[in-house]
Parts: C-alpha cells; structure tokens; sequence
C-alpha cells in the first residue's frame, strides 16, 4: 500500500497564522526548522508499504524542511507543492497534491486541512483521511 502525510499539521506541529507573519525569510526558516513532531508515519504503515510525504512548504525551504525531516528520522520522499504566493491556497494546494496522489498511485492520505480533503475526495479515488489538529479543539475550551 502506498500511504501519502501533508507535513505541517499532520507530521509536524504547524502554526499557520504564526508562519503567516513571519516576513522575513531568515524568521520563516528559523520556524519552519523549530517543529515538534506530532506523528510518526511509520506508526502508520506494515513493513512492506511505502510512505510519501507532500507538503505545502514553498521550494525556496526544500533544505531546512529536509534536514529537519532527517533529523527527526523522517526519510521518506517529499515533494513540495507550495510557492510564495500561494502556499495558503487550499484548491491549489489540493490540485497539486491530487496530481501526485493519482501519479504516485496513493490509496491513503493524511490532511490536516478540511477543505483541501474535501476536494481530494472530489479528485482522487484515495482515501482521504482529515486529521484533526491542536488548532479544531480550540473551540471547545471551557
């Protein structure tokens, strides 16, 4: 079976109204390399699947998001579908990952964001898991 994870919010902790204002790309990079992991997908998968990872992450940090990955012990592919301008763009964001998803044969995918999992499920024939982040319990506070 071919398992595919977003990365923030689903891999690693992922704050997007902080990445948000972060203008400077020295900062943005200091966050992006200042992740905790939140799940390991190898918890997800039996020794003979293969895990791929697709983050939003614009390419200019392909080298701090890989080396945090390598870090951490995260080794599996990545591909990269964000860019500057549109990286917060969830139908964007969902046709790039569609085409991957249908290219690299994915039948499972983990996506912290609602929206980009409702137009995958409209997209792919993969099951699309949404998974729920720090960021949905915070409505239910007391």
């Amino acid at each position: 079976m071919i398992i595919g994870f977003d990365l923030d919010g689903v891999i690693c902790d992922y704050l997007p109204w902080l990445v948000n204002e972060i203008e400077d790309e020295a900062n943005r990079r200091m966050f992006y390399i200042d992740r905790e992991v939140i799940v390991d997908p190898s918890a997800f998968a039996a020794d003979d699947d293969k895990i791929i990872i697709i983050c939003d992450r614009p390419t200019i940090y392909r080298d701090v998001t890989e080396e945090w990955l390598k870090e951490h012990g995260i080794t599996y592919p990545v591909f990269f579908v964000g860019n500057k301008h549109t990286e917060l763009l969830p139908r964007h964001s969902a046709m790039k990952k569609a085409s991957i998803i249908k290219e690299h044969n994915i039948e499972v995918f983990f996506d912290d964001n609602k929206e980009v999992v409702e137009i995958l499920r409209e997209m792919t024939d993969a099951k699309i898991i949404y998974v729920k982040t720090h960021l949905d319990f915070e409505k239910w506070k007391y």
